[in-house]
């Protein structure tokens, strides 16, 4: 196992040093992405989550798909979980009202995840309508695999005032239904973007099989993708024998892949020289750290 300050060194740092003049480096470092040909500003979103302004509400456990690698354990043990309909994975939804009324000054921006939160719909509804209706200014967006939509469950997202909604395109293997979903969902949501683990597939997808410019042409805005963290035992036999390197914040310790966050870097690379006007956004273990860090800073509850 590597050391995070023998990777950094070694494997991260030439890397943003080669790419600088075309990377956006902030948060000392913690926040990476790329400039792109319109000099697209980055997802308020992702605003809201590196200044520590962001809370989570996770709907529901229960998941349609099935990933390797997925940190919350298999679709299996998600989908026997108990739901609850009045209430989020981690309170009764009267109580996250009043917290979110006890942080409407603190917040800017609040997302909706799961499992699979399209799973959950009349919960969106209800919190994300009281939100509208009482905080109109905060900034709401959705995880999604991107499976269930269709033109009625995003005329109901646009109405909701959900801005942004970020598909995980590696939950089908970047499958063409999906893609087509999000051509459909370009219509109705300001901001369609993809959010999924920088994993060999996404590399492959992206960049040999094209689709990296096929999403560009459809009109998504932004690509983040995140690090893959080893959460022991739920996916560790995903990675295998990778080699893998220790990752410790005043947050959290982890382990991660060595392979993951240089495939970001392949992928970040590879849109600059392709002069691509999307935007990749670098969400490593230190841009998740940082977002922790903030949050606690600024007294807001990430996980809801």
């Amino acid at each position: 196992m590597l050391s995070q300050a023998f990777y950094f060194d070694t494997r991260i740092k030439p890397r943003q040093e080669k790419l600088k003049d075309d990377l956006i480096v902030q948060d000392r470092g913690n926040s990476v992405w790329t400039k792109t040909p319109s000099h697209k500003a980055i997802s308020n979103g992702c605003l809201a989550c590196k200044t520590g302004t962001w809370m989570c509400i996770y709907v529901g456990n229960k998941c349609n798909v099935a990933c390797d690698y997925c940190s919350q354990g298999s679709s299996e043990e998600k989908n026997i979980r108990i739901d609850n309909e009045q209430a989020t994975r981690f309170m009764p939804i009267k109580d996250l009202r009043c917290l979110i009324e006890n942080q409407a000054t603190l917040i800017t921006g609040i997302s909706y995840s799961g499992g699979e939160p399209l799973l959950y719909l009349p919960k969106i509804k209800e919190i994300a309508t009281f939100v509208y209706t009482h905080y109109p200014k905060v900034y709401q967006w959705l995880y999604t695999n991107g499976v269930l939509l269709n033109d009625e469950t995003l005329r109901i997202l646009a109405g909701l005032n959900i801005q942004e909604i970020r598909v995980h395109l590696g939950a089908t293997e970047f499958s063409d239904e999906v893609i087509d979903k999000m051509k459909l969902a370009v219509k109705y949501i300001k901001h369609v973007n993809v959010e999924t683990p920088s994993v060999p597939a996404a590399k492959e997808h992206l960049i040999k099989r094209g689709i990296i410019h096929l999403l560009q042409d459809i009109g998504i805005y932004q690509i983040n993708l995140a690090e893959l963290m080893i959460q022991c035992p739920l996916n560790n036999q995903y990675v295998g024998d990778a080699e893998i390197y220790s990752y410790c914040s005043q947050s959290f310790t982890v382990t991660s892949p060595t392979y993951s966050r240089e495939i970001t870097y392949d992928i970040m690379e590879y849109a600059i020289k392709s002069d691509l006007d999307i935007i990749i956004n670098d969400c490593s273990n230190q841009a998740k750290s940082w977002q922790q860090i903030m949050c606690k800073k600024n007294n807001v509850r990430i996980r809801c």
